[in-house]
């Protein structure tokens, strides 16, 4: 699963600590409920949602997730050709094609 960009995980926690719900951060921002959740224990455990301190920066978000990781270069490009490949057949269907336009 993709991490969340550190804007958006910024966001969760700056709305947590607002006091909204997560069905509220879910409706507002789109984000999964329990993707919102799980940016909540982590803030937690971290001490991102004392109202004391400030929001923390994008660096120190990375430290505690972690780098990013990579998606594989194959995958990527076997899901290309498959794709392309369902065009194509898609397009080669009498059925598909706009009437007057084929």
């Amino acid at each position: 699963m993709e991490r969340l960009h550190m804007n958006d995980i910024q966001e969760i926690i700056y709305r947590l600590r607002k006091g909204q719900s997560v069905e509220a951060i879910h409706r507002d921002t789109g984000h999964a409920k329990k993707t919102i959740r799980k940016y909540r224990e982590l803030a937690d455990k971290h001490g991102f949602l004392e109202k004391n301190r400030g929001l923390p920066a994008s660096s120190e978000l990375a430290a505690v997730l972690g780098p990013v990781r990579q998606c594989k270069v194959r995958s990527v490009a076997l899901a290309l050709r498959s794709r392309s490949s369902l065009l194509v057949s898609r397009t080669s269907r009498s059925s598909f094609c706009i009437p007057g336009m084929c």
